[in-house]
Order: C-alpha cells, then sequence, then structure tokens
C-alpha cells in the first residue's frame, strides 16, 4: 500500500510541473501579446481572442511537456536541456581527459 501511495505521490509531483511549466508559458506567451498589442500594433484586440489563444498555448505546452516527460521518464533531464545543465549519467563517473602534448 505505501508503494501505492509513493508512487501516486511522485507521479502527482510531476503533474504540478508539467502544469506550473505551462501555466508560466502561458503567462508569458499572454504578457508579450499584451505588450505587442499595446506598443507595437497601438490597437487592442477584443479579450476573446487573447483568451482564445492563452487556451492554445495553455494546451499545446501541456500535451507537449507531458509527452516528453513520458518518453524520456523524469522532469529533470527536461529541466537540464532548458538550463544548459550538464550532467554525467551515474553508472559513468569521471571521464579521462588527455592534456598532455601530443608526441606524433
Amino acid at each position: 500500500m505505501r508503494l501505492i501511495s509513493r508512487l501516486f505521490i511522485s507521479r502527482f509531483i510531476k503533474m504540478e510541473n508539467i502544469f506550473i511549466i505551462s501555466l508560466l508559458t502561458t503567462f508569458l506567451y499572454s504578457l508579450a501579446k499584451i505588450v505587442i498589442m499595446k506598443f507595437v500594433d497601438k490597437e487592442m484586440q477584443p479579450l476573446k481572442e487573447l483568451v482564445k489563444d492563452a487556451v492554445i498555448v495553455f494546451s499545446t505546452s501541456l500535451i507537449a511537456v507531458y509527452v516528453f516527460s513520458h518518453m524520456d521518464g523524469n522532469m529533470t533531464n527536461f529541466l537540464n536541456v532548458i538550463t544548459d545543465t550538464k550532467t554525467i549519467p551515474a553508472g559513468l563517473g569521471a571521464s579521462e581527459i588527455f592534456t598532455d602534448v601530443p608526441t606524433f
């Protein structure tokens, strides 16, 4: 029973991360869209258009992050790609590097 509850909690945390990334993406898109409408186009579109676009962005980002997280297996690799964090897989250890002057 504990194993089932742990799996459920870990899956819930993973889904929570997916929703946070999708909401952040939607917020940034909406903010950029409002700035473009206000300062570049100097013409505000109806709120209905903005909400429709935000729903499309949220749903597509949710699907994309969900599919990616289930293809790879964990969300940290996805976030490492975004933040450009270099990680070494657990089984490899330190890599050997040749730093001497070549003898040829």
